[in-house]
């Protein structure tokens, strides 16, 4: 079998978690008892902060992972991208893209010159 893809349309989007979590919410806050008392306030409140916190940490955690294939992937594109660190890799990008302009400059004021 074949290395699986990363397929951004199937991760849930920031306003997919959004309308998620906030549904959520509204069916935690609509669960009060009949003698609402400030401490069953005060546990709802803190269940929905919770989850809140949650949904953050869980696209924060979805964003690092896609950075990460990005940086993988171009890694894989830059020649001795692999063995460096990101910062390094970003540089080594810049210098990169410059050579292949100038390369394409040449070659395309060589092809000038040898055009029939």
């Amino acid at each position: 079998m074949g290395m699986m893809r990363y397929n951004p349309s199937s991760q849930p989007s920031d306003d997919q978690h959004h309308h998620t979590l906030s549904s959520r919410l509204r069916r935690i806050m609509r669960r009060r008892s009949p003698c609402t008392t400030t401490s069953r306030s005060t546990a709802v409140r803190n269940q929905a902060l919770l989850m809140m916190r949650s949904a953050r940490r869980r696209s924060r955690r979805i964003r690092r992972w896609e950075v990460g294939m990005k940086v993988r992937r171009l890694q894989r594109l830059v020649p001795g991208g692999r063995e460096l660190e990101p910062e390094q890799l970003f540089l080594q990008v810049a210098k990169y893209i410059l050579q292949l302009r100038v390369q394409l400059n040449v070659l395309q004021a060589l092809s000038k010159l040898y055009k029939p």
